[in-house]
């Protein structure tokens, strides 16, 4: 039986959460309409995230004019907004032009991530996440948070919320099973922006949950921690698959350039200390 947390029908166009969650290809001038006027906080947040996937799937040649970095920062900032119960910002002609412009949107293809941001958003108590982030990498270094894609970028936007000023955050397309990524997809423009963002910081590559295998976030930390040279951490705020889903993990890099996968079990010890010490998990 279907599920449905948002129900907002146009044309083909649905938004779902269930299963059997299937539509056809709409256009992204629907998404940009509902990211910057929707009524709800909920559907201009999973619009916006709509939108980010449409333009982390644009080939990588058209990855690289200041509108798509425009328009990223737009709907990253929808998102934002969203969570925090604010008005959306006001996007400009260029944006709207290039977000309209970009193909249609492959229902099959983004179905699950919606059902994914869901879950991971439901999964995420990103006060506490925070605070297993920085049992590893401390308070006062600042961080570059990576947000995996496609299913993790409000969850990892809900977590870059509840970080310190002067955290940066850039999402980043990894899909090894949908889009069968071998590794993160990046243009040579967002190459030098994450690199010039990672400078004299801590990179920390965030997706919304770590799976069975662990080999997508075990493979985007030794990716960026390679490509970056920095200390570079891998954080997981759900257990995929699991009834009680919320069991952050840490991961990072050893000095023997491996990555250590074992920090569950060292985390999981203080796990309850640091639930005592914020809110519950978000339901």
């Amino acid at each position: 039986m279907m599920v449905s947390m948002i129900s907002v029908v146009f044309g083909q166009y649905r938004f779902f959460s269930g299963d059997n969650v299937t539509y056809g290809n709409s256009s992204y001038a629907y998404l940009f309409e509902q990211a910057a006027t929707g009524e709800s906080s909920d559907m201009r947040r999973y619009a916006a995230a709509g939108v980010i996937r449409g333009l982390l799937n644009l080939p990588c040649m058209e990855r690289h004019d200041q509108e798509f970095f425009d328009a990223v920062n737009w709907g990253r900032d929808i998102v934002l907004g969203a969570l925090n119960e604010e008005m959306p910002p006001e996007p400009s002609r260029a944006v709207q032009s290039f977000i309209n412009d970009l193909p249609p949107v492959n229902g099959v293809f983004d179905a699950t991530s919606i059902v994914a941001t869901n879950a991971a958003l439901r999964h995420n108590n990103p006060r506490t996440t925070r605070a297993a982030i920085e049992t590893y990498s401390p308070a006062d270094r600042p961080k570059l948070i990576i947000a995996l894609g496609h299913g993790g970028v409000v969850s990892s936007l809900a977590t870059f919320a509840e970080m310190p000023e002067g955290t940066l955050v850039y999402p980043v397309r990894y899909s090894r099973n949908k889009a069968k990524d071998d590794n993160p997809s990046l243009s040579n423009a967002e190459r030098q922006l994450i690199h010039d963002f990672s400078e004299d910081r801590d990179v920390i590559v965030h997706d919304e949950d770590r799976g069975l295998s662990m080999r997508t976030i075990t493979s985007a930390v030794n990716y960026f921690g390679s490509e970056l040279s920095r200390p570079t951490y891998g954080v997981t705020p759900a257990a995929g698959r699991r009834p009680n889903g919320y069991e952050p993990q840490v991961m990072w890099i050893g000095d023997d350039g491996r990555v250590n996968t074992d920090t569950y079990h060292i985390f999981s010890d203080r796990l309850d200390d640091l639930r005592a010490s914020v809110a519950e998990p978000v339901s």
